[in-house]
């Protein structure tokens, strides 16, 4: 599958699972544990610092700073996963500690908030549930649960669960790219079929949900081709480039106005 093809997985992942309600069916299915929307709060590093170029797929903390939450999304699991996770745990942990005012350099140890990782595996290849060591040389060494997340791996597909709905319309999606469909055209055929089997209610029926991913695919497509980051902050630079309005870089990268606006002074 092509590398815009990939990075769509990448892109409907996020713009899904950064919501709060959506992204308790995805906790609950890699932890067997369910929380209420009350205890998280969104944590993710592009609406917090746009500069940054590394930034993971989902982040939630709690309210009161118990876990930090990453979730990293792979169609291939990559073997530099130790260091990548370790990253995305510090540089939210730093963000943490300015947002808390925190005082490292403190004699009293300070009680940081814990990370609890998660990879959610949603390549071809078979891949079983379950713990794996990631390592890197002998610089840092992670366990993490790998979750399985097709849609024939699921156990709960009900409607009114959003991973199922995510998993149902990548499987729909990549059988009829598979069949020489146009990507668009597959694209809207997925969409379809989630809303007759009432997959991804408050997503699906938006007006603008296909365009939005055209264009964002369209953008992150390019920057991919250049071998540039295809962060949400690229994303806006690269449409801010092309004269696009804000308020619609807004709606396509879910970067806030004043953040848009900060991009677009710093050009």
């Amino acid at each position: 599958m092509s590398d815009v093809n990939r990075n769509y997985k990448a892109t409907l992942f996020e713009h899904i699972f950064r919501e709060k309600a959506p992204f308790l069916d995805l906790y609950e299915a890699c932890s067997q544990k369910r929380l209420n929307a009350g205890e998280i709060t969104c944590f993710d590093l592009d609406s917090d610092i746009v500069q940054r170029q590394r930034y993971n797929d989902v982040s939630f903390i709690t309210n009161d700073n118990r876990l930090i939450f990453l979730i990293e999304h792979q169609s291939t699991v990559s073997a530099n996963l130790a260091v990548k996770l370790g990253a995305y745990y510090f540089d939210l942990l730093m963000l943490w500690v300015e947002r808390e005012a925190v005082d490292i350099h403190a004699e009293k140890a300070v009680p940081f908030p814990k990370p609890e990782v998660y990879v959610v595996y949603n390549g071809l290849k078979p891949y079983n549930k379950g713990y794996e060591t990631f390592e890197s040389g002998n610089f840092m060494q992670i366990k993490v649960p790998v979750i399985p997340i097709r849609y024939e791996n699921l156990d709960n597909k009900s409607a009114n669960n959003n991973l199922a709905g995510y998993s149902y319309l990548q499987k729909e999606y990549e059988g009829k790219i598979n069949e020489g469909w146009d990507r668009i055209k597959a694209f809207k055929y997925a969409v379809n079929q989630c809303k007759a089997k009432g997959y991804l209610k408050g997503f699906v029926e938006k007006e603008d949900f296909i365009t939005v991913f055209n264009d964002v695919f369209s953008y992150d497509n390019q920057l991919r081709s250049e071998g540039k980051a295809e962060s949400k902050a690229e994303i806006a630079r690269k449409m801010l480039a092309d004269g696009e309005p804000v308020d619609k870089i807004v709606r396509y990268t879910g970067l806030t106005q004043s953040e848009v606006e900060a991009l677009r002074a710093s050009m």
